[in-house]
This record gives structure tokens, sequence and C-alpha cells, in this order.
């Protein structure tokens, strides 16, 4: 995690089972569990300002981006309504390829925590993907050993953990 991430995370608990999958040309740190790929923007609003006109994720206009980076100017209503919400949680593997789309957002982080408690088949789907290399799509014909590879990857989901785990 890029050492700047650090503070993004300070107010939080993360859930030792969660995975860091940030990369360092990320716009914001990421975690995975449970076959979801979790976003953590800053707990500080101007950060987030900045992030969200980074990510081009805003409306804010170009005048009141400026206001914000102005020392002592603060934040209103208005200007903290157009920010992204500071959590967002997406697929770990993406269904469509070049197709990603937030499942869920909140700037409440119990909420987002119990959003991935409940996994769904995609989240199976990209944990066999992500953690033991396989695609179901290529084993269609196999039939006894998908049932087995779909064991593992429920233990995976319900631990909450990798394949080292399992």
């Amino acid at each position: 995690m890029r050492k700047e991430w650090q503070s993004y995370i300070e107010d939080l608990i993360i859930p030792e089972y969660w995975r860091n999958v940030s990369y360092n040309n990320d716009t914001l740190p990421s975690y995975s569990c449970r076959g979801y790929q979790i976003f953590i923007d800053s707990h500080s609003l101007k950060e987030r300002v900045i992030n969200a006109k980074d990510r081009g994720f805003t409306t804010l206009s170009n005048t009141e981006f400026e206001k914000v980076l102005e020392i002592g100017h603060p934040i209103t209503e208005e200007i903290y309504n157009k920010l992204p919400l500071r959590f967002a949680v997406m697929y770990l593997e993406e269904p469509d390829e070049g197709h990603w789309d937030y499942l869920f957002e909140s700037n409440d982080f119990n909420e987002i925590k119990e959003f991935v408690k409940a996994p769904d088949f995609q989240c199976i789907r990209g944990l066999l993907v992500s953690e033991m290399g396989i695609d179901i799509n290529d084993r269609v014909n196999d039939l006894p050993d998908e049932l087995y590879f779909l064991t593992k990857a429920y233990k995976l989901f319900i631990k909450g953990k990798g394949r080292k785990d399992v």
C-alpha cells in the first residue's frame, strides 16, 4: 500500500481476513473479501475532493474545486453532496471485462462490512479465478471437478481467506 494511503484507514479497523489488493497505480487503496473488492477513500474531506477530481467522479466546477484547495476554505454541504461516497464495493473479478460498476457504496463502514458478508455466485466465480486460477466456464464438461472446485471456493469465502488457508 502506498505510504500516503495509510492515513485513509487510520480511523478504521480493517477486518484481519481482508486482504490488501492495492496497486501503486490505483487511485484508491482496496481490499478483497469473499470475492468482493472494497475501495476506501480518505476520511479527510479535502483529500476526497482531490481524489474525486482525479478520478473524474465529481460534479464540482473548477471554481468550487479551487475554493476547496484554498487554505481555510470550508467544505460546504453543497460541495459535500457532490462527492462520491467514501466506500465502494465491486466484484473482485468482473463478469464483463472492461465494465466496472460499483455494487454498493456508503459513507458508513459498518454497512460495507455487512454487505460483503453476503457473497453471490459471481463472488464464487471471482474466487475461483483470482485464488485458484480456475474459471468454471473452462471446465463445463467435468461436473465432479466442478463440484470439487465450488466446494473449495465456498470454503474460501466462508472463511474470508485465501487459498493458503483452505
